[in-house]
């Protein structure tokens, strides 16, 4: 069973409590999301020694793999950089569909990301194996900046935010976890 502190609980809590009040359907008995349409997604693929690489229907393909220093080949990124990269396109995709229904309508140049991300070590690398007591392998924290350069104000930015965390599949993934998501979004100032 996930045990989750008692802010990262509450912060569960109120996301699931927001998208209640967005229109979203929680699913009786669990934490999925009843929606009118489903999207699904499909890869194939392989991995050999800790390199790991997968492809989509068109061919298109996405690796994984570890430095050297532990063990990996260092050829392709590690999965959880992998994991931030999906969040912050996840994010900028999201965004871009907010601001086009925002009213007034927002327009994005552009949103540059800052992430970081730490978790407990122990949780991928305690031994023995089966040790119940060993901390959670998830990340714990995820933070940053997302600069957006926009004519909208800072007020927008923020809509904005709120909006994305809500809607965007990868952050909402991240936050009913319980990893703490502490990505401040800024309206970029201009460099004149």
């Amino acid at each position: 069973m996930l045990r989750l502190g008692r802010m990262q609980g509450l912060n569960v809590i109120r996301i699931q409590v927001e998208m209640q009040r967005a229109g979203w359907k929680i699913a009786s008995g669990s934490r999925r999301f009843a929606t009118k349409s489903t999207a699904t997604y499909h890869l194939v693929g392989a991995g050999s020694g800790v390199k790991c690489t997968m492809q989509r229907n068109d061919g298109m393909t996405v690796s994984t793999d570890i430095p050297k220093a532990v063990g990996g080949t260092n050829t392709a990124p590690q999965p959880v950089e992998v994991f931030l990269s999906s969040l912050c396109g996840c994010e900028l995709a999201t965004a871009q569909f907010v601001a086009r229904h925002m009213k007034p309508r927002m327009h994005i140049e552009k949103i540059e990301f800052d992430v970081r991300a730490s978790r407990d070590n122990a949780g991928a690398l305690q031994l023995p194996l089966g040790n119940p007591s060993q901390p959670l392998a998830r990340l714990q924290r995820i933070w940053g900046e997302a600069r957006v350069y926009t004519s909208g104000t800072q007020d927008d930015v923020d809509v904005l935010a709120k909006e994305v965390k809500l809607r965007c599949p990868i952050a909402n993934m991240t936050v009913l976890s319980g990893c703490a998501l502490e990505i401040e979004w800024k309206k970029a100032e201009d460099d004149n």
